[in-house]
């Protein structure tokens, strides 16, 4: 997914689902939008308009009618005010967008405006064109009267300001026309050039830049289809309408091999809807509306719901022949001590263990079957669990089946088919018994995929009987399963909301004030592993982290604690931090000594910790850090690089701390590593430097740990763009910045990739229309630091610049590899005397006697301004330079020169297009600087220098 725009909120969690640790924090969440205060905030007015044009003469498409139409379906199901458009031509088209417009701005600031495009689509000079039926277009000249732009629409959406607007491009760029047939660029897979959209808003496109949609399999395209199921989630508390769109763009990567990603051009926070009750009605009723799925959608969504249901175990016809079967036969004739087989799925759920060392939280509440494995055998129990499997104790047989099914997944060939087929064939017998989580383990171990026989129905009704037993992985599987089975198979099972997974573990909450059901959750939700792997949902991970965090979990709260530390949405006011620190150091493992350490550090929780660690903190934070535990090494670092109280700095001690977590994979460690790298760290002693080495700084940031981290893309950016020359890389720089802009939560690093990206633009602009072969400079012309000057010959402030400014900057800066002062020669339509100027200087072989020339001309203006005559003027114009060494001789046949004058015409009429005919203009490396200040044109320069000598070898 390509990202061109994101603007991030000031403040305010919107985790979204209302799960707070007291009322405060729920009156919190409400007042930062989270929960919507329904009375105070006026309901969304949600319109679209939807075009599916398909029915072309030339190339037509399949599938465009029919992703209008199921768009609109689900559109409708959100609560939107539909105009629907099929194969349209040019009037239609244009008719329905002012239509659409005036409605939209009929509906005031609380409207959300929605967009859907299907059918060919061009770019031809930086303007993109939407392709109606019947349009005749066999050259880019027909496409501004037969097509309809990209900005009309965007244009006609900005007139008044309203709550979002969403434009989505799902066309195929195939090309449509031959490229080139009047010279003119035209272009079906370039990409799209950034529309003017209003704000806050998104324009999507199906594929990103170099690549074509694809129009689909069967009835759809992949990115309709992905939207449609993306939808209901903007039914959910906390879901912004920018993040359907990042799942959907993950999703058409997945389904089509990377080979088509989606592009998102974004221009400010796109909030959540504003949520009704007709919208808890519509959230509960989506799965129950019929669904048109192509074949092979129906083929991914059963190969989805079968994975969900992972595998199926064998069934309970042999219950008689084994050992649990007469236990439980004894059991239920009182012949045997009941107490010794507590099956029993309600608090107290962390009471005595039983005599493998689980408690009911472990066999009940537990997401994860492997967790018991580890928890058993960290007890040494498992000795026990193979005598109580011989004598037919339920647990101990479950025990047993997960431990194969455990095994299995680390063997390859007949030793995993065998481990299967006994995982499979043990699952089964355990949900036999009484033991309520045997019947998830019937369904959930071993390899039933291959038989291709499972029963869906039978899975639901057994699993909803666990669940309703007190087992919550059954209950949230059985919930998982059935809106997967009933999406394929429509009918033959009931229905359960797209909520019932976050319904069953609040239910399951309210029962455990521990926190313990609330960090399963956040780990469910942070896409960790187990039965719920796959359900990720940022969130409520956030909420139910939260809510583990402050019921007293201390593994929660150091996860918070950290989280917070690079995730604003995790905002941690200093009474918090200090409260989570607390709670954290009674962790009785390694984060535990961390935490007491800081404590220690900053005994009253405000404020910043103390930058010295006192002795007792020191000692705490090494045994953290010799036991590889992450922020403490990171302290520790911090530490051996500071001067440690007089002692001075240890580098090689900091780099070896580091250097050992970021060969474990640490990402914080490997960007510290980076960072050091890059920049270096000065000190009085040679011994103890660290000196930049910016090669070695990025490859770590190219390691796959760092590989999406937008503070090491921004600094990978920064030294491919400032870094020594071998690393230099601008063009790499800004791609980088690119994603960092929109990908990223921290806003001061936002704010430089797009001053960056505004430079570059700008740089760009500067150099598309220059005429390298005739330049004006004075510097090396590949010096890293550009000054370029837009000036006229005669222009009198250009001369005051030149005088004032531009010769005063000379000597300031007379390293001419690092500073490069270009003119580049302006004149209005018409003037062919300043044009002449430019010719004759132009003609120079050398660019710095260009630079000269132009300067001895504009000085002398009033030589040569008032002269009519060509001769005469050529007459001044030599005694002016006369004195310039490798002037040109025939200033007559310069002025002729046909390559020079087109040259010098394509490079000023570029600059005045793009800039402007104002005089004089100056940029420092796309900078715009002020020509009468030499001091701010000063500034912009040291900083640029600055910079680059930030990653200088020293």
């Amino acid at each position: 997914m390509q990202y061109l725009w994101f603007d991030v909120p000031e403040s305010g969690n919107t985790d979204g689902v209302g799960l707070h640790p007291d009322p405060a924090g729920a009156e919190r969440a409400t007042q930062n939008g989270v929960i919507p205060a329904r009375d105070a905030v006026a309901p969304d007015a949600r319109l679209a308009l939807i075009i599916g044009n398909g029915r072309y003469h030339r190339q037509p498409l399949s599938n465009p009618v029919r992703d209008a139409e199921e768009i609109t379906w689900g559109l409708e199901g959100l609560g939107f005010t539909v105009r629907l458009l099929k194969n349209a031509d040019l009037t239609q088209m244009q008719e329905a967008i002012i239509a659409f417009a005036n409605d939209v701005d009929a509906a005031g600031r609380s409207a959300i405006a929605f967009v859907y495009y299907a059918g060919h689509g061009l770019q031809a000079d930086g303007v993109n064109f939407l392709i109606p039926i019947g349009a005749d277009i066999s050259s880019a000249r027909h496409l501004s009267a037969r097509a309809v732009p990209l900005d009309t629409i965007a244009r006609e959406l900005g007139r008044c300001a309203h709550k979002a607007t969403v434009i989505v491009l799902d066309a195929c760029r195939n090309t449509y026309m031959e490229e080139g047939e009047d010279g003119v660029s035209v272009s079906a897979t370039e990409g799209l050039a950034t529309a003017k959209l209003p704000r806050p808003s998104e324009l999507i496109y199906s594929t990103a830049a170099m690549a074509s949609a694809q129009d689909g399999w069967g009835g759809h395209s992949p990115f309709a289809v992905a939207l449609t199921e993306a939808m209901p989630s903007l039914l959910k508390p906390g879901t912004r309408i920018q993040d359907v769109f990042d799942t959907v763009a993950a999703k058409v990567a997945l389904w089509t091999g990377e080979t088509q990603t989606v592009a998102v051009y974004r221009e400010g926070l796109l909030p959540p809807f504003t949520l009704t009750a007709e919208d808890e009605a519509r959230l509960r009723d989506w799965s129950k509306r019929p669904y048109r799925l192509s074949r092979r959608q129906i083929l991914l969504r059963t190969a989805a719901g079968l994975a969900v249901a992972v595998l199926v175990g064998a069934t309970g016809l042999w219950l008689s022949l084994y050992p649990e079967t007469r236990t439980g036969l004894l059991l239920r004739a009182h012949l045997l001590d009941s107490t010794q087989y507590d099956f029993t799925c309600a608090p107290p759920w962390d009471g005595p263990a039983d005599k493998y060392g689980l408690t009911r939280r472990d066999w009940c509440l537990e997401l994860d079957d492997e967790g018991n494995i580890e928890k058993v055998r960290n007890a040494g129990k498992w000795s026990v669990v193979e005598a109580g499997f011989r004598d037919g104790d339920p647990k101990a047989l479950a025990l047993k089946a997960v431990e194969a099914n455990l095994e299995a997944s680390k063997v390859q060939g007949a030793e995993r088919q065998r481990l299967m087929a006994q995982a499979r064939s043990l699952g089964g017998r355990a949900g036999a018994t009484d033991l309520p989580r045997g019947q998830l383990l019937a369904w959930t171990l071993g390899d039933r995929l291959a038989d291709l026989n499972v029963n869906f129905a039978d899975m639901v009704r057994d699993l909803e009987s666990a669940g309703a037993k007190g087992v919550l992985a059954a209950k949230i599987v059985a919930r998982i399963i059935a809106r997967q089975f009933n999406s394929t198979r429509p009918g033959r099972v009931p229905a359960a909301s797209d909520d019932g997974v976050e319904a069953a573990l609040r239910e399951a909450d309210l029962s455990d004030p521990s926190g313990k059901t609330a960090y399963g959750a956040a780990a469910a939700y942070r896409g960790g592993g187990g039965l719920l792997t796959g359900i990720e949902d940022l969130a409520r991970y956030r909420a139910w982290l939260r809510k583990a965090a402050f019921a007293g979990v201390p593994a929660a709260a150091d996860e918070l604690l950290t989280q917070a530390a690079s995730d604003p949405e995790l905002q941690l006011s200093d009474a918090e931090r200090f409260q989570l620190m607390t709670i954290a150091a009674k962790d009785d493992g390694t984060p535990g000594l961390y935490w007491k350490a800081r404590l220690q550090m900053q005994p009253d929780g405000q404020g910043a910790p103390a930058a010295l660690p006192p002795p007792g903190a020191l000692e705490l934070l090494s045994q953290a850090a010799a036991q590889g535990f992450p922020p403490a090494v990171a302290d520790m670092a911090r530490y051996y690089l500071s001067d440690r109280g007089g002692q001075g700095p240890d580098p090689e001690a900091a780099l070896s701390l580091l250097r050992r977590l970021s060969a474990d994979g640490d990402a914080r460690a490997t960007l510290t590593l980076a960072r050091l790298f890059a920049f270096g760290r000065g000190s009085s002693t040679d011994a103890a430097r660290i000196r930049p080495d910016p090669a070695e700084a990025l490859k770590l940031l190219k390691t796959p740990q760092l590989a999406n981290d937008p503070v090491a893309l921004d600094l990978r950016a920064q030294i491919l763009r400032y870094g020594p020359a071998a690393t230099r890389d601008p063009s790499g720089a800004v791609a980088l910045w690119q994603v960092v802009e929109q990908r990223l939560p921290f806003p001061q690093i936002s704010q430089r990739a797009g001053f960056e990206l505004s430079r570059a633009w700008t740089e760009a602009k500067l150099e598309a229309g220059a005429a390298p072969a005739f330049t004006f400079l004075n510097g090396d012309a590949d010096a890293p630091v550009h000054v370029t000057a837009l000036l006229a010959a005669d222009c009198a402030d250009c001369r005051s610049f030149l005088n004032n400014t531009l010769r005063p900057l000379l000597r300031a800066f007379p390293e001419r590899a690092k500073v490069r002062f270009e003119i580049r020669p302006i004149w209005r339509d018409g003037d062919e005397a300043t044009f002449q100027a430019a010719q004759v200087a132009a003609c120079a072989t050398d660019p710095e006697v260009r630079f000269r020339i132009f300067g001895f001309l504009l000085n002398g203006m009033e030589d040569w301004l008032h002269l009519s005559a060509t001769a005469d003027r050529l007459a001044a114009f030599s005694r002016l330079i006369d004195p310039i060494k490798g002037r040109p001789d025939d200033l007559q046949d310069c002025i002729g020169n046909p390559s020079v004058r087109a040259a010098l015409l394509r490079q000023r009429n570029a600059a005045v297009g793009e800039f402007g005919p104002a005089l004089p203009q100056v940029y420092v490396s796309g900078t715009l600087g002020d020509p009468r200040s030499p001091a701010q044109i000063d500034d912009l320069i040291t900083g640029e220098l600055r910079a680059f000598d930030a990653f200088a070898s020293k």
